[in-house]
């Protein structure tokens, strides 16, 4: 279990401390895929050198096959003890950010500053009324997966329902989740009940997002996948993890929640 500062009561710095950073050792599936963690933060500030505050929404872009991802809340307590750094520009933001990551993940993450995000929209087919009785199984079994081997399909489908449990606190986080594939025809009644399978699921993010990607495979083996979850926001950052069968550009979906 990790020993940083997740589920502890923690002060925000009142000087730039890149030592609050805090790696988790990713998960091993075993499985070889393509994909990164997409984290947005939304309450990024430092100061220009006037000394007058600046905002700007942070994306952090973190390769799947990092060694390490980075906890959450040592990366809110980071992005804090900036907000009293003089900075000369978006540029030297995003090389000091990579600099000090960097041996945090053991790989260099892109980061980008931007002011706008684009309109909120999530592709494909909602599939959240596609059963009408859903009893819980409080477990997550990848076993109630069906596909129609008859129907060929080239489909885009997401759910607003997703639900996991931080493995640390147990807090609930909540998810939209997009799923792209091409192949045998998978029943959304049957991935509707796989994905609140997780609303009693201890996992991060990024391993909640694995552990789907790895089961679709496994039970449906479409010729082509991909899986997102769009996480809501804590502590005005969100995370976006991704994982798919083909080197794709990464996509740039979000939820309303967000």
């Amino acid at each position: 279990m990790p020993s940083g500062v997740l589920g502890q009561k923690v002060a925000i710095p009142e000087h730039y401390d890149p030592s609050v950073l805090f790696g988790i050792a990713r998960t091993d599936h075993g499985r070889s895929f393509y994909g990164c963690d997409l984290w947005r933060a939304y309450e990024v500030s430092w100061l220009a050198p006037s000394g007058c505050p600046q905002i700007a929404i942070l994306e952090l872009e973190v390769p799947a096959h990092s060694p390490r991802l980075v906890e959450s809340k040592s990366l809110k307590l980071y992005l804090g003890s900036l907000n009293n750094v003089v900075v000369e520009s978006h540029s030297a933001l995003c090389s000091r950010i990579t600099e000090d990551l960097t041996p945090v993940l053991g790989v260099q993450p892109q980061v980008r500053v931007i002011d706008a995000l684009p309109p909120v929209c999530l592709p494909g087919i909602c599939i959240d009324d596609a059963s009408p009785t859903i009893t819980p199984s409080g477990k997550v079994d990848g076993r109630i997966l069906r596909i129609d081997s008859q129907q060929c399909a080239q489909e885009t489908l997401h759910s607003r329902v997703l639900r996991s449990l931080c493995p640390v606190t147990g807090q609930p986080d909540w998810a939209a989740v997009i799923v792209q594939y091409t192949g045998a025809l998978i029943t959304h009644e049957s991935l509707l009940r796989y994905i609140v399978g997780f609303r009693q699921h201890h996992g991060f993010h990024e391993a909640c997002v694995e552990r789907i990607f790895c089961d679709i495979m496994d039970y449906c083996k479409p010729e082509m996948l991909s899986v997102m979850a769009c996480f809501t926001r804590r502590g005005g950052i969100d995370i976006n993890p991704w994982r798919s069968t083909h080197d794709l550009t990464v996509p740039m979906w979000r939820d309303e929640r967000q």
